[in-house]
């Protein structure tokens, strides 16, 4: 028997979706590609439009050097520190883990 990728992939997340059932918060860090991301969000539709779930589309530089990473890391957390400010001034509330504080390269 043969199993198409498309089918594994859907599967596997509605296979996620049964077993993180109980979960408070649930967070998707995927490639971009469109199979991956159909997935995802056919089997956790209702969890993302209800704010349970979220689903982020990540690109990765290969060629950076750590440096380089641990730069583009501090400016991104600093634009956040901007943003949420911003936000928070207009009553909207934005949350983010520092990943900087977890080891990151």
């Amino acid at each position: 028997m043969q199993v198409h990728v498309e089918y594994t992939l859907f599967a596997h997340f509605f296979f996620l979706r049964d077993l993180l059932r109980g979960a408070k918060k649930i967070t998707f860090y995927m490639d971009e590609e469109a199979g991956i991301q159909g997935a995802c969000n056919a089997a956790f539709e209702t969890e993302i439009l209800n704010g349970r779930c979220h689903a982020f589309v990540v690109r990765v530089k290969k060629d950076l050097t750590v440096n380089q990473r641990r730069r583009a890391i501090r400016d991104a957390l600093r634009h956040l520190k901007h943003l949420s400010a911003h936000y928070t001034s207009m009553g909207i509330s934005i949350s983010y883990e520092d990943t900087a504080t977890h080891n990151a390269p």
